[in-house]
């Protein structure tokens, strides 16, 4: 059994304590709409400042060239490390636990932005824990994704189907969504990601705490 996701986030007497100044994007998108490249150039071009925290997840999956830059952690250790509260956010997906190490909420609290490959799962519970979020939805129409998926050449057609069917996204209650449509070069994709995020960390900018 899958452990109860809503440890992971505050409980409902903090509800009104929320984790700031700083903020968190959460960046989601169907499968083949690009999130890992656009992530990876905008942190390419973000070296040097110190604010932006570039989130290496913990998943439950070995590490594997080639394969999203994660911390492998075993399914047992780290269903445990979300009962004891010792994760900033969690979900599960495809038979595995995902989560956002701890020391999101500590960047947070000194005012810097976390950027963090994320899942809409876990939006209604970001929204409870911190002050400012910043949803990032990459994606790209729908032939487009059904190429890019196979081109890979990971999945069958029946399993690049299934994915599409999941591309549709909305976001419920969530203040701030940034649209990202992901079908020009990766440098106007990236340009497109950091501009939603300046702008979103623009007000609340200069509290960012210095190690």
């Amino acid at each position: 059994m899958l452990p109860d996701q809503r440890r992971s986030t505050p409980s409902e007497s903090r509800a009104e304590e929320k984790l700031g100044p700083g903020g968190l994007v959460i960046v989601v998108g169907p499968s083949g709409a690009g999130k890992d490249s656009l992530i990876d150039g905008f942190k390419a071009d973000a070296a040097g400042h110190n604010e932006l925290m570039f989130v290496k997840r913990l998943i439950t999956r070995p590490a594997e060239a080639g394969s999203e830059d994660h911390e492998e952690v075993g399914y047992t250790e780290l269903e445990a490390m979300i009962k004891k509260d010792e994760v900033a956010l969690s979900w599960a997906a495809h038979n595995l636990l995902y989560a956002l190490p701890k020391s999101v909420d500590a960047h947070i609290a000194a005012g810097g932005v976390a950027i963090a490959n994320g899942s809409r799962r876990i939006i209604p519970y970001a929204l409870l824990k911190y002050e400012h979020v910043l949803v990032v939805h990459i994606t790209a129409p729908v032939e487009v994704l059904a190429e890019r998926l196979a081109q890979r050449g990971r999945e069958t057609a029946e399993d690049i189907a299934n994915r599409l069917k999941r591309a549709e996204m909305t976001f419920g209650s969530a203040p701030n969504v940034a649209r990202i449509e992901n079908v020009g070069s990766i440098e106007e994709g990236v340009r497109k990601l950091s501009e939603a995020i300046s702008t979103f960390y623009a007000p609340f900018k200069g509290q960012f705490l210095e190690a």
